[in-house]
């Protein structure tokens, strides 16, 4: 059975495909020669729909053959009008980008064409306004990455080859999933009472700040430290404590720039426990 072929013209005409196209605008800087890769991505659970478009531009160079610069804009009114130009890398060697948007959430992540290759990824809670430092999610691959965002987790999907180089290397896919740890203060029901989780100072801070917390009656404490994808990075306190205010320093020199999260939990003799979850920012 053969296809029948439709004109362009006669869609238009009988079905109205197209006739409300807008006219084509430029999201790349008009001056710079070499844009390419687009990868654009909508929120329709917002009204107006939120846009996000992502590509690989020579802008501001190319440390390798391919490996360019990661830039992007963002439309808050359903493709009217595109924010400033963002600049996502810190080192012109990104490859082909992808990118997530979710209420206020947006990420972009891109592999790296250096020989310490990895994918790498920027996230954002306040709808594009800030930035994540670069977080390397995988090492040591090449392979594209694909991103989503679901309620508290971002994802992550990418190709990789394992036994290259080499005629026995095998392409495959792998996946990551990380938890968005809330920047609030999260307590459950019938936990003990009289906690309280100061804010860390300095904050900003490099690269050591103090955390302060108070409790009201002997317990197990923890406190450990989160990254953006809600990895846990450090544990500075797991032992029981008496009632009072308690402090404990957090040396973040071997951490990268970026937001954190610090998570204090008490749990009392009845195995019963309460959280507080706070954010900071290291800026080296």
């Amino acid at each position: 059975m053969g296809i029948s072929k439709i004109s362009n013209e006669s869609l238009t005409n009988k079905y109205g495909y197209g006739a409300t196209w807008s006219d084509s605008v430029p999201l790349s800087t008009v001056n710079y020669s070499r844009a390419y890769d687009p990868f654009l991505v909508a929120d329709n659970s917002v009204y107006p729909a939120k846009l996000f478009a992502a590509w690989r531009d020579i802008k501001y160079g190319c440390l390798s053959i391919v490996g360019c610069g990661i830039l992007g804009r963002i439309s808050n009114d359903d493709g009217g009008s595109f924010e400033q130009e963002q600049r996502f890398d810190e080192r012109p060697a990104g490859l082909q980008p992808s990118i997530a948007v979710k209420g206020k959430m947006m990420a972009v992540a891109w592999s790296d064409d250096l020989p310490d290759k990895g994918i790498l990824m920027r996230m954002s809670t306040d709808n594009g306004k800030n930035w994540c430092s670069p977080y390397e999610v995988v090492s040591d691959t090449s392979g594209n990455p694909f991103i989503a965002i679901s309620h508290r987790s971002i994802h992550v999907a990418w190709e990789q080859c394992i036994g290259c180089p080499g005629p026995q290397g095998k392409w495959k896919i792998f996946y990551r999933r990380g938890e968005i740890l809330p920047t609030g203060i999260v307590e459950s029901d019938n936990t003990p009472s009289q906690i309280e989780l100061l804010q860390n100072y300095p904050n900003p801070f490099n690269p050591k700040t103090t955390l302060s917390f108070v409790i009201g009656h002997s317990s197990l404490v923890t406190v450990k430290i989160y990254n953006l994808y809600g990895q846990e990075v450090a544990m500075l306190v797991n032992k029981q404590m008496e009632a009072g205010e308690h402090s404990v320093e957090w040396n973040a020199e071997k951490f990268p720039s970026g937001m954190y999260f610090y998570r204090l939990s008490v749990t009392n003799e009845y195995n019963q426990a309460k959280t507080q979850v706070k954010k900071m920012i290291l800026m080296k």
